[in-house]
């Protein structure tokens, strides 16, 4: 564990204990016949502390990456880290909600800008009319919400069949285990996917996770984090060069 892990967990001993043994007055106690052993008092002591530790450790993961796994048609596995720290975003607590499996809630980028009190990637290829669909996801436990996707089909558009779609997944500070694992694994859950090149993005200053899939070549991915926030891009029937060039497009 962290040092600032065991000092989180450490600061969960209740207080008034402490305050207690230090107002005892002795000659007012009565003497025990059978006092616990000095072992007793320390594994009772150790018992509490591991159990405010696992109640700590519990709410959430604090260190972790995000990778996405590749396999050969042997079943061999690549992970390619796509982000080799945690990340968090600290969201309002008045966002709206969005209902379990409803619909999202379309808006332009600048209202969803609004409501989430920080910026989200745009494009100068990109119109300013285009609309982003907001939805949420919630935690079971506590009802604060745990994520928040802004889903922008046709992001940028060339023509009916070659337009590039934008998804920002947006992971609150209040999320429980649950909803990190995804992004542990790898939000891409589909099969057969081809890694190209991690493509290093400069107008952004990170790097892109670049794959496409074994039967559908045309269409091409590139996930990073940038700010805090998960993104994935889908490009379809751009060739490589094509896609690159709008990536560096983004600010």
């Amino acid at each position: 564990m962290k040092k600032e892990d065991l000092s989180a967990a450490m600061s969960n001993i209740n207080v008034k204990f402490i305050e207690e043994a230090e107002n005892c007055d002795m000659n007012k106690t009565k003497i025990i016949k059978r006092p616990l052993s000095r072992l007793a008092v320390a594994a009772i002591i150790i018992g509490c502390f591991i159990l405010s530790t696992a109640a700590y450790a519990s709410v959430t993961l604090v260190d972790w990456e995000a990778i996405i796994s590749f396999y050969d048609k042997d079943g061999n596995e690549t992970q390619i880290t796509v982000s080799d720290k945690a990340f968090f975003k600290e969201l309002p607590d008045d966002i709206p909600v969005t209902e379990e499996s409803g619909p999202s809630i379309p808006m332009s980028k600048a209202h969803a800008e609004e409501i989430l009190g920080f910026s989200v990637i745009g494009s100068e290829c990109s119109a300013e009319s285009i609309e982003h669909y907001y939805s949420t996801m919630m935690n079971k436990n506590s009802n604060t919400v745990a994520r928040v996707d802004l889903w922008c089909p046709r992001f940028i558009s060339e023509g009916e069949t070659k337009d590039i779609n934008m998804l920002a997944e947006i992971l609150s500070t209040e999320a429980e285990d649950g909803f990190i694992y995804p992004f542990i694994d790898g939000t891409d859950a589909a099969g057969g996917k081809v890694y190209l090149e991690s493509y290093f993005i400069e107008t952004l200053g990170v790097s892109a996770v670049m794959y496409t899939y074994d039967d559908a070549a045309y269409k091409l991915n590139a996930t990073f984090v940038y700010d805090d926030i998960y993104y994935n891009f889908t490009a379809n029937n751009y060739t490589l060069d094509e896609f690159k060039d709008i990536l560096n497009t983004l600010k």
